[in-house]
């Protein structure tokens, strides 16, 4: 079967192609993966701001940040059977390190840093949101987090809780509108897709 199957276009990118410019694009955003209160966020280019304006008043003095390394992508089918979270159908992994790091105690003379740095992986699927024919946006749902490196279990399931919440509100940020498009009379409409199959990300369209 040809690559575009029923349809008239076909496009897709790889793997490869997806982890270079996942490294240009946060090569220059580093504030997109760092996210930390006003005792990290000194620097808007660097960390992302986490307001605690709202957080009852005992912990409104929480100082804290989560880093994540850029991260990489595995599309389906899994690069290896011992990842934690293999992509199935229509599904792909991104991997990324993460350091977390806490200021704990009151005074200037008892203030001390805790730092504790795990693994993560995180599956996904890419959805259509908000379509109409050849229309919408195009974003990323979040469907399993795993921490590794840390212990014992209940700890680890507390990371997977808390980085969970902070992924689906990152990807929730990530929004690709797409429309007909129209060139000398010529109508490009997006169909299929986008779809994670055979290490890569494919969307199918039709001209008329």
């Amino acid at each position: 079967m040809s690559l575009t199957r029923t349809r008239h276009l076909f496009g897709g990118i790889s793997e490869t192609g997806i982890d270079h410019f996942l490294t240009v694009f946060f090569t220059s955003r580093p504030h997109l993966l760092a996210y930390g209160t006003a005792a990290y966020a000194t620097d808007p280019t660097k960390v992302t701001l986490i307001d605690t304006s709202s957080l009852p008043s005992f912990l409104s003095g929480l100082q804290a940040l989560i880093a994540f390394s850029i991260p990489t992508v595995d599309i389906t089918p899994a690069d290896s059977a011992t990842e934690p979270l293999p992509p199935g159908v229509d599904q792909f992994t991104f991997s990324t390190n993460v350091v977390i790091r806490f200021l704990c105690g009151e005074g200037r003379d008892r203030v001390h840093e805790i730092v504790a740095a795990l693994t993560l992986s995180a599956l996904c699927q890419p959805d259509i949101i908000d379509s109409s024919p050849g229309t919408g946006s195009i974003g990323i749902s979040l469907l399993a987090v795993k921490v590794g490196g840390i212990a014992p279990p209940e700890i680890e399931q507390i990371l997977e809780c808390i980085l969970a919440a902070v992924l689906r509100w990152a990807l929730a940020q990530v929004r690709i509108p797409f429309q007909v498009f129209t060139i000398g009379g010529v109508s490009l409409t997006l169909q299929e897709g986008p779809l994670a199959e055979d290490d890569q990300i494919d969307v199918r369209g039709d001209i008329s």
